[in-house]
């Protein structure tokens, strides 16, 4: 790096300085003048005034020197069917705007500054605005391979200083150069494109911007060229670059480094086959090729139809081979088409619908099928159903139980059966159930109250004798009554009716009589008559005899009679 002093020049008009680098301080003022001069042409085309917005002739000063300068192809080769080249691009329009001059336009400026004026002019922040015209000298199929835009820098301050920092940002909307002020490009800037330094060196810098330029051709950005800003701190730090209007070679210029394939052929894309049914969130995958020897595929583009409307861009520009689709209707049918694009720009068409799915997004509705009330076993069978409402259809059921108000314990767990048989029942314990279906793209039935129960009753009925109301009858026909009771959702069926004579063996008398009452006849003649009730229910279930006697009754129906005799006590005076 060449260690220089700063000349400055005089502009009336602006009442500004500006400063070039001028070589070594011991050339002769010869060297001064040459430097001025350049192939016979003043360095800067005249004193540099502030152009007045909108000013007559002002839009064409940028227009007039970019004409001058054809766009340079550097190099071209051809590597199979890619025919790589380099082109120099030169600036179309070039200024910058500063902070503390808000309003002035500087486009008639021949140098740009960059960085922050404190002690030339206290011109406050200085950013610098360029816009170059690729799309007229690329062609829109190329790869973009490289790609830098370069600045001739003329001067810098402070003397000595260390790089300085910069950042490069795409500019969203169109701007003029005889137009743009500070006041006036603010804040319609996008995201930080490149961030680096400038070192306080004479000579070309370069800033990369590849991946910008990519996006310009591939429409995910427009161009409307990029601003650069420097170290905005308030302080003496500057660098200065030779603009459009110094018209000389060195005005700004972009570089790119792009490849375009000789191949003619399109690829050729095809959306891989979907399920019937899907759910409301879902992958769509998608596969290509390009023709033998081609150029390879550089992208593609993904489509979706709802059956009624237009075609809808989706995945567009992408190198994936899949994609996940959020947010898919209930019922509603998706059809998805693909085109490639490959690197030589050749695009495939689009056709029609090459994969389609229904959307799931409902749960099944399932349930528990109603038990009786009470069950006599401890072993019983549950069953449950379901349906999924036109939907995918159900997958599995979940089955819970509990007992009582306990904890919900799972029993059948995925299971595709709708019926299974419960065991382990105790009797007087409450089982209660529920079920969820789960359908074929996931839905899941959110479990909610029981759905079925039933209370387990195992024990069978019980029954008595009536005692006799006179425990001695004179007459050897007699009514023997009795009573049963089953237990809760049972009744009894019928009764069976035992009896002994004189404490003898027991006889069946009355077998699956449903009566409570019937006249005895007495027919072993005198003597102790006693009595037991077996009662049966409706599920088989028959109380236990005991063997031992309900009711008992003498009969005395033959002459001599027995007397009751009453003993009364002797009260002595």
């Amino acid at each position: 790096m060449h260690q220089v002093h700063r000349r400055h020049i005089q502009v009336a008009p602006k009442h500004r300085h500006r400063f070039i680098r001028c070589g070594k301080v011991l050339l002769p003022i010869i060297a001064f003048v040459i430097a001025l001069v350049g192939n016979g042409r003043p360095l800067y085309a005249g004193e540099a005034k502030p152009v007045p917005l909108h000013a007559t002739g002002a839009e064409s000063v940028d227009l007039q020197q970019s004409q001058q300068h054809a766009a340079t192809i550097l190099r071209q080769e051809q590597v199979g069917t890619m025919r790589n080249t380099v082109i120099e691009i030169p600036v179309v329009e070039d200024t910058y705007v500063t902070s503390n001059k808000p309003d002035t336009n500087w486009s008639a400026d021949p140098t740009l500054y960059l960085g922050y004026d404190l002690l030339q002019n206290n011109d406050g922040a200085e950013r610098i605005l360029l816009n170059f015209d690729i799309s007229s000298q690329v062609p829109a199929r190329a790869i973009i391979n490289n790609a830098y835009i370069e600045l001739y820098e003329i001067d810098a301050t402070p003397n000595g200083d260390n790089p300085m920092p910069n950042t490069t940002r795409h500019l969203n909307s169109s701007w003029s150069a005889p137009n743009v002020t500070w006041n006036s490009h603010e804040p319609n800037w996008g995201g930080v494109d490149e961030q680096g330094a400038v070192p306080a060196t004479n000579g070309w810098q370069q800033i990369p911007v590849t991946a910008l330029v990519q996006e310009w051709f591939n429409g995910t950005q427009p161009n409307n060229g990029v601003i650069l800003i420097g170290d905005e701190t308030v302080q003496e730090r500057q660098r200065v670059f030779y603009a459009l209007n110094a018209a000389n070679d060195f005005y700004p210029r972009i570089v790119v480094d792009y490849s375009v394939s000789i191949d003619a052929t399109p690829p050729d894309a095809t959306v891989n086959p979907l399920p019937t049914f899907v759910n409301d969130q879902f992958d769509v995958t998608w596969r290509g090729q390009d023709n033998s020897g081609g150029s390879g595929i550089a992208y593609y583009n993904v489509q979706y139809l709802i059956p009624g409307d237009n075609w809808q861009d989706w995945l567009m520009h992408v190198t994936a081979t899949s994609g996940t689709f959020y947010g898919a209707q209930n019922g509603v049918t998706y059809q998805f088409r693909v085109r490639a694009v490959d690197n030589a720009g050749n695009v495939q068409s689009f056709g029609g619908a090459q994969a389609q799915t229904i959307v799931d997004a409902v749960a099944p509705t399932a349930s528990v099928n109603a038990l009786p009330t009470y069950t006599f076993s401890s072993a019983f069978v549950v069953s449950w159903g379901g349906t999924d409402n036109g939907g995918s259809g159900i997958a599995y059921y979940d089955v819970q139980y509990r007992t009582n108000d306990g904890t919900w314990q799972n029993w059948q767990v995925q299971t595709t059966a709708t019926s299974a048989q419960f065991t382990g029942g105790h009797d007087g314990v409450t089982y209660r159930f529920r079920a969820r279906g789960v359908d074929q793209v996931g839905n899941v039935q959110p479990l909610g109250v029981h759905q079925a129960e039933t209370t387990i009753e195992l024990n069978g009925p019980s029954s008595r004798i009536f005692p006799f109301a006179n425990d001695l009858i004179h007459s050897d026909t007699f009514t023997v009554s009795w009573l049963g009771q089953a237990e809760p959702g049972k009744r009894v069926l019928y009764y069976d009716i035992y009896y002994r004579f004189d404490n003898g063996s027991w006889q069946l008398w009355l077998a699956q009589t449903p009566n409570t009452s019937a006249p005895f006849t007495a027919q072993q003649g005198d003597g102790v008559y006693q009595f037991e009730v077996q009662a049966v229910d409706n599920e088989g279930a028959a109380e236990p005899l005991t063997g031992q006697p309900e009711a008992t009754v003498v009969v005395d129906a033959v002459a001599p009679f027995i007397v009751p005799v009453a003993w009364l006590p002797m009260i002595a005076q």
